[in-house]
């Protein structure tokens, strides 16, 4: 049983279409790229249904020897990967 509405539940309360980016800097890739990239992009796979995919959030991504290779962000979909706004006209 619920012990309050949820997000979106609420009047008025519409919390719009996300953006998924993910920003990898593949020359960071140890050893075999194709594999390093699969094994991290499929550990977020396995997340993202487990995610609240409704708000902005970033996750560093890493390659098997725990180095930062990237970011995987959440943002609002008015707003491009580099931060600035679509002009969706």
């Amino acid at each position: 049983m619920s012990t309050g509405p949820s997000r979106g539940d609420l009047p008025g309360e519409d919390p719009g279409p996300m953006r998924l980016v993910i920003d990898l800097d593949l020359g960071l890739l140890p050893n075999n790229p194709g594999a390093e990239l699969r094994r991290t992009l499929g550990f977020w796979t396995a997340w993202l249904p487990k995610m609240d995919l409704t708000q902005p959030a970033e996750h560093e991504l890493h390659d098997s020897n725990y180095q930062v290779i990237g970011t995987l962000r959440l943002v609002d979909a008015s707003v491009r990967g580099n931060g600035q706004t679509n002009d969706f006209q």
